[in-house]
């Protein structure tokens, strides 16, 4: 009999483990249809599912509009894809769904695609993984498999941004390679602040990224002064 992981509580995630063929998988995928959730990883033969809290989704579409901030002020071309699937047929085979994912290359490649086909589409530039609960072990060998430049994992109240490597592995790096000029330990207190409703968040946020980060770029070039 095979061995299923217990489901986990923390907060009001929920999450579980099961083996899992990529045929199942694929058919998970078509009976869910159009519906935001469950949320799921297959990597190894193995199928995360996770049903995310109000926590995660307020984390989450924060550290969206920050990004997007971020990519509006500096004025950076960019191309949001939310939390696509993306999949990968050709072995290794892979399936994931980010919490937001964004292309700052390769955007006319994908302009228009109703659906995304990692090893014949070019897969995102940036990942972010709000983990509340779950393990990210199995979600960063699926983006590694993709081929993802960086993901950006919020995990105890902390944001770590990893690169890929030439090896084809993530490091831990201080500041962001896609934007230079923007450093975890910045960010972190932007993204867990509690203190404000989302209005004020936004409007000193924006301010910040004004005052701090638009200075530090080049309008012409798009890259650090």
């Amino acid at each position: 009999m095979a061995t299923v992981t217990q489901p986990t509580k923390i907060g009001k995630d929920r999450w579980i483990q099961i083996p899992m063929t990529w045929k199942g998988y694929l058919a998970l995928l078509k009976a869910r249809g159009e519906r935001p959730f469950p949320h799921y990883v297959f990597v190894d033969g193995r199928l995360t599912i996770v049903s995310p809290s109000q926590t995660h989704e307020s984390y989450k579409k924060r550290l969206g509009w920050m990004i997007e901030e971020i990519l509006l002020t500096l004025e950076i071309p960019f191309s949001p894809s939310g939390s696509t699937t993306l999949l990968k047929s050709i072995k290794p085979r892979t399936g994931i769904e980010p919490d937001e994912c964004y292309y700052l290359t390769n955007i006319k490649r994908i302009r228009g695609k109703k659906d995304l086909v990692m090893g014949e589409d070019p897969p995102p530039d940036l990942a972010v993984e709000l983990v509340i609960s779950r393990p990210v072990k199995d979600a960063l060998s699926a983006y590694q498999i993709l081929g993802v430049k960086e993901v950006w994992v919020c995990a105890q109240s902390k944001l770590v941004i990893l690169v890929l490597t030439k090896k084809g592995t993530y490091r831990s790096s201080k500041k962001s390679r896609l934007l230079p000029f923007l450093s975890a330990k910045e960010l972190t207190p932007w993204v867990y602040r509690d203190d404000l409703n989302e209005m004020v968040a936004r409007r000193n946020f924006r301010a910040w990224v004004a005052d701090e980060l638009l200075p530090r770029v080049s309008p012409e070039r798009g890259t650090e002064a």
